[in-house]
């Protein structure tokens, strides 16, 4: 995850042979199998919700009940994150942006941040 002028997004990779989008920066395209030609791209900006959970028994560091899901983006990529665990974002089709977000606490009661996708696009906000 990183930030441009644009806001939070997740670290994408685009082959320059085939256009093919991955999470990630890989060595080798799994579309085309082309060596050293993925450059990083901006992805994740926004995100249609697939499915979701949300978890009750909670793991060390979790204070209250979190839901996590498969969002499909924009950019052909699926991806499984935390979402905003409100009835507005936990529906099927619903079009969700990419947050910053305090996700859980560390071992010293720390805040730990990581991506959360919710129904309020930030820019609005």
């Amino acid at each position: 995850m990183d930030t441009d002028a644009q806001g939070v997004y997740l670290i994408g990779g685009q082959c320059s042979a085939c256009g093919f989008i991955t999470l990630g920066v890989r060595r080798i395209c799994p579309n085309c199998w082309g060596t050293g030609m993925m450059a990083v791209t901006p992805i994740g900006r926004h995100a249609s919700l697939y499915s979701f959970t949300t978890i009750h028994q909670l793991p060390h560091g979790y204070d209250e009940p979190f839901s996590v899901g498969y969002l499909d983006l924009a950019d052909g990529v699926r991806v499984f994150a935390h979402v905003e665990n409100t009835p507005e974002s936990l529906v099927i089709g619903k079009n969700l942006w990419l947050t910053s977000a305090a996700l859980r606490k560390d071992d010293n009661g720390g805040l730990m941040t990581g991506p959360l996708y919710r129904s309020q696009n930030p820019e609005q906000t």
